[in-house]
C-alpha cells in the first residue's frame, strides 16, 4: 500500500498538506504568521534570523547565514548552511 505524500506549499498555504490550503499564502520570515498577500520583496529580511510559525505542522522559518543559524524552536543551530540567494526555509518538526 502507497501513502500520499504531503504537499508543504499547501501546509504553508494554511492547508493540511492534501489541498485544502489558499492560493497566495504563504508564512512572513519576520514575524512567521501566516499572511495572504506577496510575501516576495520583504525589505527587512535578516539572514539568520528564527521566527516561530503560527501554521500547523511547521515550527517555524529561517534564511541561512554562512555563520550559525537557528533552525528551531528548540535552539538548534546549524552551521555552514548552503547560499540559498535570501529564500526562506521552513522548519516541518512542529511539537
Amino acid at each position: 500500500m502507497t501513502g500520499r505524500g504531503i504537499d508543504l506549499a499547501d501546509v504553508v498555504g494554511g492547508g493540511n498538506g492534501f489541498g485544502s490550503g489558499k492560493k497566495g499564502q504563504g508564512i512572513d520570515p519576520r514575524t512567521g504568521k501566516s499572511e495572504e498577500r506577496s510575501l516576495n520583496a520583504l525589505d527587512d529580511r535578516k539572514p539568520g534570523r528564527f521566527a516561530t510559525c503560527d501554521a500547523a505542522m511547521i515550527d517555524g522559518v529561517f534564511i541561512p547565514a554562512f555563520e550559525q543559524t537557528q533552525i528551531s524552536s528548540t535552539e538548534l543551530v546549524a552551521a555552514g548552511l548552503t547560499d540559498v540567494h535570501g529564500h526562506v526555509i521552513p522548519e516541518l518538526i512542529k511539537s
